[in-house]
């Protein structure tokens, strides 16, 4: 497994480590981690920067964060913006074939949205997802703390019924809200304040 850490803070990379510990994941054994340096910069030196598919190629398993970050989220090689061709690395290693892909940040489909092109291409088609707001929090009854539900009849969440989704303090996450793309299903919902499901569809 390798773990592409493109997010800034520190802290929010604790919380990623505090977790694989919890699950008895030992790095260097169990796990790599690339690094984005300057992450908040677009610099270029995201994975798509600095590697190949084939370089990447031995891993089954490629985890990726952007955690709280913004901007310079994954790129398409536009050098304009971020020259590290993130986006093409992915499809590349994805077309190897036995792979699989875990992507998360807190805006992610928000910037990806916003570069247009190859990178909604990618969002729609890769991740399956479509951007229905840029601020999740008022479609969800302004909960700073949700509660996430796993739907019944998903293959992925097998050890957790549901999570909080951490909104941060002082300073509050703003959170994509997505919805599927294609033939894409859902794998879990946010609740309302009480615990409530079936509450969100939008």
């Amino acid at each position: 497994m390798l773990i592409w850490n493109d997010d800034g803070s520190a802290e929010g990379w604790s919380r990623w480590s505090h977790s694989l510990e919890q699950l008895g994941l030992v790095p260097g054994t169990d796990y790599d981690i690339y690094t984005t340096r300057g992450a908040a910069s677009g610099a270029g030196n995201g994975l798509g920067g600095r590697a190949s598919a084939l370089q990447v190629s031995p891993y089954d398993l490629l985890v990726y964060t952007s955690g709280t970050q913004n901007n310079f989220t994954l790129s398409d090689g536009d050098l304009f913006a971020d020259a590290s061709d993130d986006l093409g690395l992915l499809q590349n290693w994805l077309g190897l074939g036995g792979k699989n892909l875990f992507l998360s940040g807190d805006n992610l489909a928000a910037d990806l949205s916003a570069s247009g092109g190859a990178s909604v291409e990618f969002m729609q088609e890769v991740m399956g997802v479509n951007l229905h707001s840029w601020f999740l929090a008022p479609m969800i009854g302004n909960q700073v703390a949700p509660e996430v539900a796993v739907l019944p009849g998903n293959i992925v969440f097998e050890n957790s019924d549901s999570w909080l989704a951490s909104g941060g303090c002082e300073n509050l996450n703003r959170f994509d809200a997505i919805t599927p793309a294609g033939a894409t299903i859902s794998l879990a919902e946010f609740t309302g304040a009480g615990g409530q499901r079936g509450l969100y569809d939008w």
